[in-house]
Formats: C-alpha cells, sequence, structure tokens
C-alpha cells in the first residue's frame, strides 16, 4: 500500500489534471442533467383513449369498448385490465408488472391495436398513453380576450401557439383545452328523407367519400410528370348545400333539399376560465429525460416574445408553473447541503484548531459533491430532491474518510517523523479500517438498490447517489488528501498543538 501512496504523490500533477477534467466534466453535466422534484419515473400502466363523436353508450360499448378489451387482454404482462364507457367515448386501463419493459409493452399495445382497427367503426380516434411523471403538464398557459370569440381564441392557440412551443428542444406535447372547435350541422328533415327514400346512413357515407381530396392520375412530360388532383373539401356551408348526392329523372338531389345547413361550434362539456374570463388553456407536457428548469425557461422566452406581437386585447398569461415549484425544492436541498458543510467545516476547525491542516478536509466535501453528479449522469440520474437528499445524507459520512486521514498524518508527524513519510505511512495505516467501515455504511443502503414498486422508484435514485458519494470519498480520500497535504501544507503548520476544547472534554 506504501508503493501505492509513493507513486500517488510522484505523480501528483498528472492525478491533479485527471481531478480537474472530472471536475469540469461534472459541471458540464450538472447544467445539462434533468431536474424535477421527484425522479423520473415510469408506471408500469398504459392508457388506450377512444373516441366516436355522439355514439350512443351501448353502441360504443359493443362496437369499440369490447373488442378492444379483448385483444389488449392478450398483450404479454398485462395482470388487471379496465375499461369506462360513456357517451362517444371510453378508456382502457392496462395494468403491467413493475419488471416491464413499458417501450416493449407499448409497442405491443400499439400491434394489437392495428389487428382490430379494421373491425372498430368508422371515425374511432385511438390515443395511447405511457404513465409516466411527465404525463402531466408542467405549465400552463392561458389565453382569453374581452372582444374576440372563444373560436377564434381556439384558432389561434392551435395554428399559431401550438407550432411555434413545440419546436422547443424537450416538448414531448402541446395540449389545448377549452375555447369553441367550429362544427358543420347538417339538420336532415324528416318528411324529406321519407319522399325521396333517401336514409341518414346514405348521407353520412356520401359526405365522407365526397370531402376528400382525390387523386386522377398523372401526365408524363418529358423528365417531368404532372400529378392531377381534384380538391372536393367541404369548407363553407354553401359547399354542403349544393352537394349533390344523386340525380333522379335529370333532377339532382342537394343536401339542400333535405336538410338545412349551419356552422356552429363543437359542443363542449368543459367550460375553461383563467382570471375570470372564459380562456382557452395551453398545457405545455415535457418529454421523459428532459430538463424541465431549461424547458420551462425556453417556453418563458417564446411566450414573452410572442406577447409583444398579439394584439392589446389579447392576454396571454401562466396559469400553473410546475417549475417554479421544482426550483424552490431544489433550491431548499441546496441551501440546507450548504449549511451543512458550513456546519461540518466549524466543527472540524473547533477540533483540529488548524485551518492548513482543515483545509483538505474542508474543500474535499464540495469535490466529492461534484463528482458525484458525474457517475449521477453516468447512471442516468437526475436532479431531485431523493438524489440530493442522498448527498445530504452522504454529508457527515464522506468527511469521516478525509479526517481520519489527515489527523493520522498529524499523529505521524508529531512522532518525529517527516511530513512525506507521515503522510505515506499514516494514510496506509487507517486504509483497512477506512475501507470496512465505508463498505459496511454502502451495504445498509444497497437493498434500497433492489426495492422494486413505488418504493424502488423513489428510494433507489437516493440509495445510489449515497453509495457513490461514500465510495468516492474513500477513493479520493487515499489519494487526493495526501497530494493536498503534501502540496500545501508546510511541516510547521502540522506541529501538534494543545487543543484547550478537548482538553476540557476530557478534564470535565
Amino acid at each position: 500500500m506504501e508503493k501505492l501512496l509513493h507513486s500517488i504523490l510522484r505523480y501528483r500533477l498528472a492525478i491533479l489534471f485527471i481531478l480537474g477534467i472530472l471536475l469540469l466534466g461534472s459541471l458540464a453535466f450538472l447544467v445539462s442533467m434533468p431536474a424535477g422534484v421527484f425522479p423520473n419515473a415510469t408506471f408500469p400502466r398504459i392508457l388506450v383513449q377512444m373516441e366516436r363523436g355522439y355514439a350512443p353508450l351501448k353502441d360504443m360499448e359493443i362496437t369499440t369498448t369490447k373488442p378492444l378489451e379483448d385483444a389488449l387482454r392478450n398483450v404479454e404482462g398485462v395482470r388487471i385490465v379496465r375499461s369506462k364507457t360513456s357517451r362517444g367515448y371510453s378508456e382502457i386501463e392496462l395494468y403491467f408488472d413493475w419488471n416491464i419493459d413499458l417501450m416493449q409493452a407499448y409497442q405491443l399495445v400499439q400491434a394489437k391495436i392495428s389487428d382490430v382497427r379494421g373491425k372498430l367503426p368508422p371515425g374511432t380516434g385511438i390515443l395511447v398513453k405511457r404513465m409516466t411523471t411527465s404525463a402531466y403538464p408542467m405549465s400552463c398557459y392561458a389565453i382569453y380576450s374581452d372582444v374576440r370569440s372563444q373560436r377564434q381564441l381556439r384558432n389561434l392557440a392551435e395554428f399559431t401557439i401550438r407550432p411555434l412551443l413545440s419546436g422547443v428542444h424537450g416538448v414531448y406535447r402541446i395540449e389545448i383545452v377549452g375555447g369553441e372547435r367550429p362544427e358543420f350541422w347538417v339538420q336532415l328533415k324528416p318528411e324529406k328523407l321519407a319522399f325521396y327514400k333517401i336514409s341518414p346512413l346514405t348521407i353520412e357515407n356520401d359526405l365522407a367519400n365526397i370531402n376528400r381530396v382525390k387523386f386522377l392520375g398523372k401526365v408524363p412530360d418529358e423528365y417531368r410528370i404532372h400529378l392531377g388532383f381534384q380538391d372536393d373539401l367541404l369548407r363553407t356551408v354553401a359547399d354542403i348545400e349544393n352537394t349533390v348526392l344523386e340525380s333522379r329523372n335529370g333532377v339532382p338531389i342537394k343536401i339542400s333539399d333535405l336538410a338545412s345547413v349551419s356552422l356552429t361550434g363543437k359542443e363542449e362539456y368543459i367550460i375553461t376560465t383563467a382570471n375570470w374570463h372564459r380562456a382557452v388553456l395551453i398545457d405545455v407536457l415535457k418529454q421523459p429525460n428532459a430538463n424541465g428548469v431549461a424547458v420551462g425557461n425556453a417556453i418563458d422566452d417564446l411566450i414573452g416574445k410572442l406577447k409583444n406581437t398579439l394584439p392589446p386585447d389579447i392576454q396571454l398569461a401562466k396559469t400553473y408553473d410546475q417549475e417554479a415549484f421544482v426550483k424552490h425544492s431544489i433550491t431548499g436541498v441546496s441551501e440546507n447541503i450548504l449549511a451543512g458543510i458550513l456546519i461540518i467545516s466549524l466543527i472540524v476547525l473547533l477540533f483540529l484548531q488548524n485551518f492548513r491542516a482543515s483545509w483538505p478536509i474542508i474543500f474535499f466535501m464540495p469535490i466529492v459533491m461534484i463528482l458525484s453528479f458525474f457517475f449521477m449522469r453516468i447512471f442516468q440520474l437526475s436532479i431531485n430532491i431523493m438524489t440530493l437528499g442522498g448527498i445530504a445524507a452522504a454529508l457527515g459520512i464522506l468527511v469521516d474518510n478525509a479526517t481520519v486521514v489527515v489527523e493520522n498524518i498529524i499523529r505521524h508527524h508529531s512522532e518525529g517523523q517527516p511530513l512525506q513519510t507521515a503522510v505515506v505511512k499514516g494514510s496506509a495505516e487507517v486504509l483497512p479500517p477506512m475501507f470496512g467501515a465505508t463498505l459496511t455504511t454502502v451495504i445498509v443502503f444497497v437493498p434500497l438498490i433492489f426495492v422494486a414498486g413505488l418504493t424502488g422508484i423513489f428510494f433507489k435514485p437516493m440509495a445510489l447517489t449515497l453509495a457513490i458519494a461514500v465510495f468516492l470519498s474513500l477513493l479520493l480520500a487515499i489519494s487526493i488528501t495526501p497530494i493536498f497535504t503534501n502540496i500545501f501544507i508546510k511541516p510547521e503548520n502540522l506541529s501538534p498543538r494543545q487543543n484547550d476544547f478537548l482538553s476540557a472534554l476530557r478534564n470535565g
């Protein structure tokens, strides 16, 4: 062991250079690491939502919910299947084992849906969601006006604000809630349907077949090909009214002969408000591994620029900000860590009564903490109250190793050994008991790393961070602490002093 310490002192400049590179890398990782209140968690649950306009409840249950539910029961790893159905809407919840690969399960669910999609009624909208901590909005903005209609505000949010915010790095999805969505209503006249002997289903199918862009063919032109399309999209009330369903005896039968057409808003069952105004809400969802604080700052910058381009009557305000809570939580834990470092430093100074001897111990703590972020990034950990709590819990433990090394070096030097000899012998002497003590401490937290379920999601990052910090403290205490002692402390500064405080404790 003494040979290793002699080598460490001989190549101390190279070791310090490597340490500096690692510290710079750790700071770079720290800036880019994801941050949140809690660890990124993926719950073993997948939600499948289906929408079919105004389909009756019984029809929705028989033709949509049940076929899809029967198919999804066969997905590998499914433990529980729950469903609920209402008019025009149903959802199916799939619960898996905690050790399942949820991304693979998500793909299997998508495959099953593709298998049965052809058997579902036309126009069925299906949305599949993985339930993670990022499945909920990180921030919410409200747009409202005393002059403009809810339809105009919805269009502004849908076609202007959503594309702008979707381009921010780390944004997963932008959801628009509230407002009025335009919809054409075709009010059929029963007496006309009976007279012409045309069913409502026939009208529905004909409108669906007509309302599209049709490919007519292609015309070669030397080195070019001209493509022909026919645009039959129905964009106005007049377009729908003049739609010809069929001709009888040379007389066309139009929609206007069978129904009245009007442009109105889609029925809404949720009213959204902000600051005592009817409003359209814009929810921002981040990607699971994105840095929420960085994404929130980028969104705020874009919103600030957008406000300058909006008409004066339109107000755009933030109504919910998860990142403010994230910043507050992380700041609170960080302040506690700094307070812990200060208190520990004062205690070390009080007992050693030698600032130069205390210097390696005091600066040892932030070095270990900064390097911990390097390995946290390698293990794909994020900055949250659990990982920072692990560092805070390790503070009192990680300073022990450096204190033991420095104190033993002082003892050997007080016995008349030269400084370098005292550094080598003092460090080598305490390595075996330090290793045993460190290993014992880490073993206590090892079971938390392998805990499954919800408990494991929250406590595994804390236990892993604490283990990283404690092992780093052992490694640096036996390498960096001797180098600091040998380089920056003069032999006369290690002369033994009478510690009045300890003497008072011994003498009662």
